[in-house]
C-alpha cells in the first residue's frame, strides 16, 4: 500500500516559518542597538528611523543560484519565469487581489521584498502597493482569440521590473474567448520552476500529493561494498564532469545556423507561444516499448521540430543544411532537491549539458539515441557535480562571473526544461483551472527556451523566442512541434499497441494455465 504526503500535511513547519517572517514586520523595537539575528536563513535588521521608534524588517540573503540568475539579467534577458493560468469562469478584480495577497504575498517573504545589496529586504505594508503589480488587459470584441491574447502578453515578456519593489507582476486578460487568463511574471532570483510550482499550489483549493521516499534495505556487508564502490566511482565521474565543463568553456561553439543567433543581434523583445494539449498517457505509451521516459519522448519531438525549423530557414548555400547529422548543445535545468517538500521559494537546480542529434529523420532511431544520452547523464549523477561547479563559480566577483557565464551560454543553442504538474484538475475558490502553461527565461545568447509542462493528464510545450530569431514562432516552430508529435504517434504507437496486445495474450495464457 502506497503512502502519500501532502504539502499542507507538512504545514506546521512551513506555517511557523511563514508566521515568523510575517511577525517581523509587525513588531516595534525601541532599542536600536540590537544586533541582527539569524533565523533559518532570514536575518532581522533594524534600520534607524527618524523617530525613537524603529521598525524591524526581515532580510533573506541570496543563495548561490539566486545570485547567479540576478547577475545574468540584462536588457536582452531579464531572467523572468512566466506562467499562464486559464480558468473556466471570470474572477473579480477584488478576488484576484485578495488571492495574491493572502496566498502569495503574506506567505512568502520574497514576494513582499525588494532586492538590494544581495538580499531580499522586506517592505512594510505601507510601502507595498499591490495594485501596481496587477495589470489588466482588455481585448476588444473580434480581437479576443487565443492568438490575440498571445500577442498582447508578448509585449510584457521582457519588461524590466521596478527595483524599488518586489520582482513580480500579474497580468489579467479580460474578454478572452478561452476563459479567464492570468499571467504571472516572476524574476528567476525569487525561485526556480519547482519552487514556483509550490507557490502555484498555494493558489489552489486542493493539495498536491507527493510519494514518500523510503531507502532500500541493505545488509552491513553490502553497505560497506556500496560505499567503497561509490567513493571511487564518484571520483571518476567528477573528473569526467570537470573535463566536460572545460570542453564547454574552451571547446568550439555550435555551428552557426538559424537556431543559433549571434549574441550581438539578440533583441530585447521576446515572444511567447505554445502548442495544443498533448495527451499525457498517449505520450508515455510512445516511449514505453523503448523504456523511454516522458522527458525522452518530448525531447525527441523537440529535436525533430528543431531540425525542421533549421531546414526551413536554411538557404541552399548554407553549409550546415548540407550536413545529414550534427549535434547542438542544450542546457537542461533539473531539480536537485533531495525532498519533494518545498517550504519557501528558492533556486535549487543544476544545468545539464545535453547534445541533441539533428538530422536523424527516423523517430525511433532518434528516440533511442536521445534516451541513451539522457540515461548516461543520469548514470554519472551529473546534476550534483554541475551544482557543485556552480557553487564554485559563485566565489567569483560579479564582474567576472557574468562574462564567464555569457561565454558558456554563447556556445549553447537551446534551453529545455521539464516541469511536472499535478495529474488531476485544480481549482481556485471553486473556479476550475482549465490549463497551465509555463515559459522559461531566455538566457543570454540563446534564442529559444522551451518548457514542457504537464497538468491534469495533458502536456503542453511553452516557447520563448527572440524576436530576431523568428517573427512568427507559432508558424515557424509550434507548427513543427505539433506535426512532429503527430508523426511520432503514427510511427511509434503501433509498436505500443502490439506490445500491449502481447501482454494481454500472455496474461490470458497464464490465466488458462492456472485454471
Amino acid at each position: 500500500m502506497s503512502h502519500h504526503t501532502t504539502l499542507k500535511s507538512r504545514a506546521s513547519s512551513r506555517t511557523s516559518s511563514v508566521q515568523e517572517s510575517i511577525q517581523c514586520s509587525s513588531e516595534m523595537i525601541h532599542d536600536a542597538t540590537q544586533h541582527p539575528v539569524e533565523n533559518m536563513g532570514i536575518t532581522r535588521i533594524i534600520p534607524v528611523a527618524p523617530s525613537s521608534t524603529t521598525i524591524e524588517r526581515c532580510k533573506e540573503k541570496l543563495g548561490n543560484l539566486d545570485r547567479l540568475t540576478k547577475i545574468m539579467s540584462d536588457k536582452s534577458d531579464m531572467s523572468v519565469i512566466k506562467g499562464i493560468l486559464i480558468l473556466e469562469n471570470d474572477m473579480t478584480d477584488e478576488a484576484v487581489e485578495t488571492m495574491l495577497r493572502e496566498r502569495m504575498v503574506k506567505k512568502f517573504l520574497r514576494f513582499r521584498s525588494r532586492l538590494e545589496h544581495g538580499s531580499f529586504i522586506e517592505l512594510m505594508p505601507n510601502e507595498l502597493n499591490l495594485k501596481k503589480h496587477i495589470h489588466h488587459i482588455h481585448l476588444p470584441n473580434g480581437q479576443n482569440s487565443e492568438d490575440d491574447m498571445r500577442l498582447s502578453l508578448s509585449q510584457f515578456i521582457n519588461k524590466p521590473f521596478d527595483p524599488r519593489g518586489p520582482l513580480w507582476e500579474a497580468y489579467i486578460v479580460h474578454n478572452c474567448v478561452g476563459g479567464f487568463v492570468m499571467m504571472l511574471r516572476v524574476h528567476h532570483s525569487i525561485g526556480d520552476g519547482a519552487a514556483l510550482a509550490m507557490v502555484f499550489n498555494e493558489f489552489c483549493d486542493q493539495d498536491i500529493e507527493f510519494p514518500d521516499c523510503k531507502p532500500p534495505q541493505m545488509t552491513a556487508l553490502r553497505y560497506i561494498a556500496f560505499v567503497v564502490a561509490f567513493f571511487f566511482l564518484q571520483i571518476i565521474n567528477l573528473m569526467r564532469v570537470i573535463w566536460k565543463s572545460l570542453y564547454m568553456v574552451f571547446g568550439p561553439a555550435d555551428l552557426e545556423s538559424p537556431i543559433k543567433i549571434p549574441v550581438k543581434t539578440m533583441a530585447r523583445q521576446k515572444q511567447i507561444s505554445w502548442t495544443k494539449s498533448f495527451d499525457l498517457d498517449l505520450t508515455k505509451q510512445i516511449g514505453r516499448p523503448y523504456r523511454a521516459t516522458l522527458n525522452d519522448v518530448m525531447l525527441c519531438v523537440i529535436t525533430g521540430a528543431l531540425d525542421r525549423f533549421r531546414r526551413q530557414k536554411c538557404s541552399e548555400d548554407d553549409e550546415l543544411c548540407n550536413l545529414t547529422e550534427c549535434d547542438i548543445r542544450c542546457i537542461h535545468p533539473v531539480n536537485t532537491r533531495t525532498s519533494p517538500i518545498i517550504k519557501n521559494p528558492d533556486n535549487d537546480a543544476a544545468f545539464l549539458f545535453a547534445l541533441l542529434p539533428l538530422g536523424i529523420i527516423d523517430p525511433k532511431q532518434r528516440l533511442l539515441e536521445i534516451k541513451n544520452r539522457m540515461d548516461h547523464l543520469k548514470t554519472i549523477n551529473e546534476k550534483f557535480y554541475a551544482k557543485f561547479l556552480i557553487n564554485l563559480l559563485n566565489f567569483l566577483p560579479g564582474r567576472l562571473l557574468k562574462p564567464a557565464m555569457d561565454w558558456v551560454t554563447s556556445k549553447v543553442s537551446v534551453v529545455v526544461s521539464n516541469v511536472r504538474g499535478p495529474s488531476y484538475s485544480l481549482s481556485i475558490n471553486g473556479n476550475k483551472i482549465k490549463d497551465c502553461i509555463g515559459f522559461l527565461p531566455s538566457m543570454h545568447g540563446i534564442g529559444i527556451s522551451i518548457c514542457i509542462f504537464s497538468y491534469s493528464g495533458k502536456v503542453r510545450v511553452g516557447l520563448t523566442t527572440d524576436e530576431n530569431l523568428t517573427k512568427n514562432p507559432k508558424e515557424d516552430f509550434i507548427r513543427f512541434l505539433e506535426e512532429e508529435y503527430q508523426h511520432m504517434s503514427e510511427v511509434l504507437l503501433p509498436a505500443t499497441s502490439l506490445s500491449n496486445e502481447g501482454n494481454k495474450s500472455a496474461s490470458r495464457k497464464r490465466q488458462s494455465t492456472a485454471a
